[in-house]
Formats: C-alpha cells, structure tokens, sequence
C-alpha cells in the first residue's frame, strides 16, 4: 500500500496566519499522472499529469481521520503510477505514486474507484 506524502505548499496552505493552528482548506480535485517515482514533500506539481477530477467527495470517518473517495466513469482508458490531491486554491497538498505499480488502472467502458485516507 502506497502512502500519501502531504507536500510543503500543502502544508503551508493549511498552516494558519498566526501558526497557531490550521485554517480552513477544502479539497476539490483530485489529478493523475504516468509519473513514476518515490513521493517527496517538496513537490508542488504531478511529474506526468493527464487529468484531473472535480467529482470527489468524503468527509471524517474518525478522529484525526479524513476519509476521500473519487470515481471516474469516463469512457478513457489509463494507467496511473502518481495521484494529486489538490485545493480549492490549486495547491498540490498531498501525492501518492509508484515506481513499479500503477495506482490506479481503468479500462475503458469501466469505473475506477479510489480511495484515500488522511490520518
């Protein structure tokens, strides 16, 4: 299982004016891409992205726990070995890829689901 790696911009937008605490981020979009390699906090965008999603939804699931879910019932067909989860703002806050494994896979004509927890 791939874990999310939340990205330095991400962070910051989520750090409030004071840093005394969080401001309020909304998650909107989530991208894909065929890049491969390990995430690194210092990413601000996907290496490879070819698209990206508005449809996601989710909400807390637990304490400390934000649960996503995005599904995609398009007729395109792709591989994806890199996921963005991005802002309202446009900021890349978290990325999740593979070198050797895609992250995702949809033939066309199918679904592709794709859950994300942050914790």
């Amino acid at each position: 299982m791939n874990k999310i790696v939340l990205t330095d911009v991400g962070i910051a937008e989520l750090i409030n004016a004071e840093q005394t605490g969080t401001a309020p981020v909304t998650i909107t979009q989530v991208g894909l891409g065929t890049g491969k390699y390990d995430a690194a906090s210092s990413r601000t965008a996907l290496a490879a992205e070819f698209k990206r999603m508005a449809a996601i939804s989710g909400g807390a699931i637990g304490d400390n726990v934000i649960h996503l879910f995005m599904t995609d019932a398009s007729s395109d067909a792709y591989t994806a070995y890199e996921v963005g989860i991005y802002t309202q703002s446009g900021t890349l806050l978290g990325v999740v890829s593979s070198k050797t494994e895609p992250i995702v896979e949809k033939a066309a004509g199918s679904t592709a689901l794709l859950a994300i927890d942050f914790v």
